[in-house]
């Protein structure tokens, strides 16, 4: 992963980058590709990631869950 995207959503800090950067290579390794074709990362809420990786809308999140900032990887690769 060499991108770290925040896309239309608030912009990802650079240590924060480099972390997810990492996490990702690593996972990618643990599932036998260590050079994945392609990673983007967004910032996100809790809520709207759900959305995005779910597909549809969950239901309402007990309290604040719901706008908990979060991010969201994807990768493409041989998983």
């Amino acid at each position: 992963m060499n991108e770290v995207d925040g896309a239309d959503g608030p912009s990802i800090a650079p240590e924060a980058a480099a972390r997810l950067t990492e996490v990702a290579a690593r996972l990618a390794a643990d599932y036998a590709d260590p050079e994945p074709t392609s990673a983007v990362a967004v910032a996100t809420t809790h809520a709207k990631a759900l959305e995005l990786v779910m597909g549809y809308r969950a239901r309402p999140l007990p309290g604040d869950l719901g706008a908990v900032p979060v991010y969201v990887v994807t990768m493409t690769g041989r998983f």
